[in-house]
């Protein structure tokens, strides 16, 4: 189930890996799926900066498959997911496989009309961008077994060391829900600093983009007229820069 392990924590986003469990040991055996989120508070799903948003409640299914029929593979499992019985209300299909665009969406859009739930299909192409281009090391190599460990990596200067340290500290913080209780201003504040800190340390593109979204989300429902204006100007300035590096 390593496969399992790594797809679905990228799917869901590597943020809600602590919100998923395993259903059987050795595939979807009785329970149909091979892993699946958990709800949990809106304060915690509010806080998450990586991966698709998800409200609190819903539960959402995922199948893993390296077989080549991934077609016919991919029909099986959706229909045992629903033959549930359970109201997930989003189903992914991972295989391992190199699937067409095309094919996909053909299929995604057949499976959703035939049993009511929005079906989302990912293939190789989507498990290499997750986890390698998108920095996710960890996963390739804990997961999948891909590539090895390299100690004594690259070194970095006592102000990014820092950075890093501050960026990791807030992080921790925001993770707590009740840290912030009853000081949701000082939340967007934190929320604000590890997006400018993400930036400043060059982070991977997907993470400060994620970060500069969250504070405009917690500046929009708990910050002041001034935290949303400074919000939105540093997202709009970040979304300037970032056009700017893919244009050079």
């Amino acid at each position: 189930m390593t496969l399992s392990c790594s797809a679905a924590s990228s799917a869901s986003g590597r943020s809600a890996r602590t919100y998923a469990r395993k259903q059987a040991p050795e595939g979807g055996g009785e329970s149909k799926v091979d892993t699946e989120t958990l709800p949990v508070t809106e304060e915690i799903t509010e806080r998450c900066y990586e991966g698709l948003r998800k409200e609190a409640n819903e539960t959402w299914a995922f199948a893993i498959s390296s077989q080549r029929t991934w077609k016919a593979k991919a029909q099986r499992d959706v229909e045992g997911i629903v033959a549930t019985g359970r109201k997930y209300a989003r189903i992914f299909f991972i295989t391992s496989q190199h699937a067409r665009a095309k094919e996909r969406a053909k299929l995604e859009d057949e499976l959703a009309k035939a049993h009511g739930a929005p079906v989302t299909i990912h293939d190789r192409t989507w498990i290499v961008e997750e986890t390698i281009a998108k920095e996710r090391i960890d996963l390739a190599h804990n997961f999948l077994n891909v590539g090895e460990v390299v100690e004594g990596g690259a070194q970095i200067g006592p102000t990014d060391y820092s950075r890093q340290q501050q960026l990791e500290d807030i992080e921790r913080e925001i993770g707590v829900p009740e840290n912030f209780s009853g000081m949701e201003l000082q939340l967007v504040s934190e929320a604000l600093a590890a997006a400018k800190l993400s930036r400043g340390l060059e982070r991977p593109r997907h993470e400060t983009d994620g970060r500069f979204d969250r504070v405009i989300r917690l500046a929009d429902k708990y910050g002041t007229p001034r935290q949303k204006c400074i919000a939105s100007v540093r997202a709009a300035l970040w979304g300037g820069e970032r056009g700017s590096l893919l244009r050079a």
